[in-house]
Parts: C-alpha cells; sequence; structure tokens
C-alpha cells in the first residue's frame, strides 16, 4: 500500500476496501487494488499511473471541463501568487469551521492550486478531490503526490457524485458548478459546505481594457441563497489588487477567465498590446452548514 493511502484492509489480497468513492454504475463499495478499482458485482475502472480513476459515467466521449492549454495558463498565473490571499483565507477558514474527523472533497480540484491548501489543514480526515477534465484530475494528482498529501482523486462530475449519501463532513467548491442538490445529498448532518464566487467588481481593471463597458458581475449565490438544507454560518470578502508587468501572465490571466470566449477582437488586441496591468481581485467565501 501506497505511505499515506488511509484505506481499511480486506481479506482480497492486495486489495483494499476504500474510505470514500463507490461504484458508479450500481453504487457499492470499491475495492482499491494496486491498478484498477472494482466493486462486489464486478465493475472495474483503470487507475491511471498518476493515480487517479475515471468514474465518470453518462457522457459522450472525448474530453470534459477545461482543457490542457486552460489548466496550463491558470497553473502559471496562480503560481505568481496573485490569488495566495484567496487560497490561504479558504483553507485558514475551513481549518476553524470544517468538522474535526470524516471526509473533505473539493468538487472540481482544477489543476489543484487550492486543493493542496485546503488538505494540508484537514487533518485525520480523509481526502478526495474530482473534476470532470481528465486533465485536471492528473494535474491535481500529480501535486498532491509531490507535496506528500495522501489523496483519492477521481474523474466524475459534480452533478452525479460516486459518493455515498452522508458520507463527507466536508465539501469546497471554487469557481464550480454548483451542483446543492448532490451536495446535500453527501454531506452529514452539521458537515460545511464552503462556495467562492467572484464578486460584482471582480477584474474590473481587465474588463476596463476589454471591454468598451464594463459591466459588473452577479455573483453566483449571496446570503439569501441559502439552499434548503443549509443554514449560512459565514460570509467572507476576500480581495486584494495586483500589478502585472510581464505580458505572458497578462495572457494567463485572460486564459483562465471566461471573457476568453467572449471578448470581441478589438479588446483582445488591446490587451495584447499591453505591458502591464492592474486590477482588483474581489471574491464571496459562504459557508454554510448542513441541516435537517
Amino acid at each position: 500500500m501506497e505511505p499515506g493511502r488511509r484505506l481499511r484492509q480486506t481479506t482480497m489480497g492486495d486489495d483494499w476496501i476504500m474510505e470514500g468513492w463507490i461504484c458508479p454504475v450500481c453504487g457499492d463499495a470499491l475495492t482499491a487494488g494496486t491498478n484498477v478499482y472494482r466493486c462486489p458485482k464486478g465493475h472495474s475502472f483503470d487507475r491511471a499511473r498518476s493515480g487517479y480513476v475515471n468514474l465518470l459515467r453518462g457522457q459522450t466521449g472525448g474530453n470534459h471541463g477545461d482543457d490542457r492549454e486552460m489548466l496550463r495558463a491558470r497553473q502559471r498565473f496562480l503560481e505568481s501568487g496573485c490569488y495566495a490571499f484567496l487560497r490561504d483565507g479558504v483553507a485558514a477558514v475551513l481549518a476553524e469551521t470544517a468538522l474535526p474527523k470524516g471526509m473533505a472533497l473539493d468538487a472540481g480540484s482544477g489543476e489543484g492550486y487550492y486543493t493542496e491548501a485546503i488538505f494540508r489543514v484537514m487533518h485525520e480526515r480523509t481526502c478526495l478531490a474530482l473534476d470532470i477534465s481528465k486533465d485536471a484530475v492528473d494535474m491535481t494528482a500529480k501535486r498532491l503526490h509531490a507535496a506528500g498529501i495522501a489523496c483519492e482523486t477521481a474523474v466524475a462530475s459534480v452533478y452525479k457524485l460516486p459518493l455515498a449519501n452522508n458520507s463527507l463532513a466536508c465539501v469546497t467548491s471554487i469557481f464550480s458548478p454548483l451542483a446543492v442538490g448532490e451536495f446535500r445529498r453527501v454531506l452529514c448532518l452539521e458537515g460545511v459546505l464552503a462556495v467562492v464566487v467572484p464578486l460584482e467588481r471582480h477584474l474590473m481593471g481587465l474588463k476596463k481594457v476589454l471591454y468598451d463597458t464594463p459591466y459588473l458581475n452577479t455573483p453566483g449565490m449571496t446570503e439569501e441563497d441559502a439552499p434548503d438544507g443549509f443554514v449560512l454560518e459565514k460570509r467572507i470578502t476576500l480581495t486584494s489588487s495586483f500589478r502585472l508587468t510581464a505580458q505572458d501572465t497578462i495572457m494567463d490571466l485572460f486564459r483562465m477567465t471566461p471573457y476568453y470566449h467572449r471578448t470581441p477582437p478589438d479588446g483582445r488586441k488591446r490587451l495584447e498590446s499591453l505591458n502591464q496591468l492592474e486590477t482588483e481581485a474581489c471574491f464571496g467565501l459562504l459557508v454554510y452548514r448542513r441541516k435537517e
């Protein structure tokens, strides 16, 4: 067994019953071997070399989610440290609010930048991460392995989580689709759902370059949007500003935003001509507690 893998020994030779994923076909517990995951009914799922398993079902062929170009651009930008205040802020809040034991899931891990920081504070918890993008999960698995963080990683949809009812103590959703019904299903009572959304003036400096009439964002969730089965425990605003002085970094920021695919040609040309860009970054962190 790999160091740090939090799995329970069974009588099935070199296999282990997992504290985590269930079979996406029949819902039975999965058993993890060296290179394959299987359930008692015989459904099996290969384990990739980097450690993740593909549990995505009911999707057409091809790649889903963010492509490798966007992921690499985001990875380069995040390593610049401009969003470190968000990473550290989320991790600090979860260290205070998450239940002391149980399983924690990062739902939509991307390339793993926030996942690594969150799981560093998840002491005494089994850590799970998933994304619908194979490239993203591969990057997350490699990042966490290099950091020495034990974590189960999977390709899966947040709208059909391969997890048992009431099995999680904590779910994080950072710029990912909000599958509230599924989050409610898999969280135990008093479990925590942490959601990060961009606020109204997020990246306004960038939008002033891209658009003749820059617009305010509409946050995905607010205090008034507490979903059924949850109560809002905390709402924290995390803001900062930064100046980018390299054209490559400016374009990496652009590539990792939704504006990359919907900016008029004139706006793109203006951005490509810049050697520096100053903008604010404004995020809302909403922490919900699962109730009856």
